[in-house]
């Protein structure tokens, strides 16, 4: 269903990499913000209404922020906790997490297993 190329998410129905299917998805479906949150959207994944469990992040959240240190490591935490299922689950063993800027862009550097992936994250 989706790609990486060039860091860039492309939309590839010929794609049968099942793993970066789930990556992307549980990265950049719109998990619910926490009620603390000062956005005036609360964002949210329709089928979380149906079992209870919470789908995506909050990555979205962090669109107007300046991509400080402080930022940067948040959007690790919150990479991180959205895919965390993948090792609960059992599908990998290992999974890390590293973020930056270059040139302006947000960039994710997400290592599963032996596999990795980079991403901008638009």
């Amino acid at each position: 269903m989706f790609s990486v190329r060039n860091q860039e998410i492309i939309f590839d129905p010929e794609a049968t990499d099942t793993l970066t299917d789930a990556v992307i998805v549980s990265l950049f479906s719109m998990k619910q913000a926490p009620p603390e949150s000062t956005q005036d959207e609360q964002g949210g994944y329709w089928a979380d209404l149906t079992d209870g469990n919470s789908m995506g992040s909050c990555l979205w959240l962090f669109s107007r922020e300046v991509p400080g240190e402080e930022t940067l490591f948040r959007i690790r935490q919150e990479a991180l906790s959205a895919l965390e299922w993948l090792k609960r689950d059992g599908i990998v063993r290992d999974l890390s997490v590293r973020v930056f800027t270059e040139e302006s862009q947000l960039i994710l550097d997400i290592s599963l297993d032996s596999s990795s992936m980079r991403m901008k994250v638009p």
